[in-house]
């Protein structure tokens, strides 16, 4: 429990190779959990978890995710979050700070049908909420905006959206269960989430 270490557990379709953290019954003595996080795989890097009664704080120096889930299928392409660091104080967002690269829409064209974007962004506070927000369009004026919402309870949700003027794209993109949303003319999904037990 205090040094310890998973091997060749998949999660939301990805393979973690390992996953091992050490944790002090010091601290939880304390009331506090300090978790250092190591993972390779499909998820490759370190996060530090930390917790008391009433905050959290979610930290990585760099992590990269390779593929994206959807529904039964792994999409292809590479995620890379820099310096990300999101504190929450009495369950509200007191800052979230880091960077967000990915080619997943790049790489996975054939399977979505849209000939995606580079995303990029980065995370902030918005109320009492942290946003993690990607975005990209192309020349040819596909959009898509990508943000995760993460709330101070350790819940939260995707929300996809896409703008296409391509029947052939909204085609695809409501076969994987995504919805028009008549006030943008976008095509939105989205998905619940934790981010934290």
């Amino acid at each position: 429990v205090w040094n310890g270490r998973l091997e060749g557990v998949r999660t939301g379709g990805l393979q973690i190779t390992t996953l091992s953290w050490r944790i002090s019954p010091f601290d939880l003595l304390q009331g506090r959990v300090i978790a250092p996080l190591q993972l390779t795989g499909d998820v490759e890097g370190d996060l530090r978890l930390l917790a008391n009664m009433e905050d959290r704080r979610l930290m990585a120096d760099h992590l990269r995710i390779n593929g994206l889930p959807l529904d039964n299928v792994v999409l292809a392409g590479t995620t890379e979050i820099e310096a990300l660091d999101i504190f929450f104080v009495g369950g509200a967002c007191r800052q979230a700070t880091g960077t967000i690269r990915s080619d997943v829409l790049q790489q996975s064209s054939q399977a979505l049908r849209i000939n995606g974007p580079p995303l990029a962004g980065e995370a902030r506070c918005d109320g009492e909420d942290a946003l993690i927000t990607l975005v990209g369009q192309n020349p040819g004026a596909d959009q898509v905006n990508i943000v995760m919402r993460l709330r101070g309870d350790g819940g939260g949700e995707w929300r996809f959206a896409i703008l296409s003027a391509s029947p052939e794209v909204q085609a695809a993109l409501a076969v994987a269960g995504f919805q028009p949303d008549a006030g943008t003319g976008q095509l939105v999904r989205n998905e619940e989430l934790r981010w934290f037990p």
